[in-house]
């Protein structure tokens, strides 16, 4: 994705990132006349953000090659967790694209709390936070 300066129609570069209750607000400027702009992050799409990894700007850090593909794949890692039948049918219900990065963060807010088991009940209140 590119952002384009409205005044002068060059490419805006990252700028930064500022933490704002929960949202994200990334900061985007033109390098040929200096045109600023903001785009802001609701909390559910911040979470969502930072629990598939992604780091937001040009930061110094290497990123190693495939290193989302990994990251995703490292995602079916066994918890302690246990799955009840109700919740692991539900979960198959969810498309398989998107099924590894659904469980990682169900698992994720079960540990948070405390949970040794996830159930419908886990997964509702999942779905209440990331969405």
């Amino acid at each position: 994705m590119k952002h384009l300066c409205l005044k002068c129609d060059g490419y805006l570069n990252y700028e930064g990132q500022e933490d704002m209750e929960g949202s994200l607000g990334i900061i985007f400027r033109c390098p040929g006349c200096g045109y600023r702009t903001a785009m802001v992050t609701n909390p559910a799409e911040t979470h969502l953000v930072h629990s598939m990894g992604i780091r937001i700007g040009s930061g110094s850090l290497e990123h190693a090659p495939l290193e989302l593909t990994r990251a995703t794949l490292d995602e079916g890692k066994v918890t302690d967790i246990e799955w009840t039948e109700e919740a692991e049918s539900r979960l198959e219900n969810i498309p398989p694209f998107a099924r590894p990065m659904v469980k990682t963060g169900i698992e994720k807010l079960a540990m948070e709390k405390g949970y040794k088991k996830i159930t419908s009940e886990v997964m509702d209140e999942a779905r209440e936070r990331f969405m």
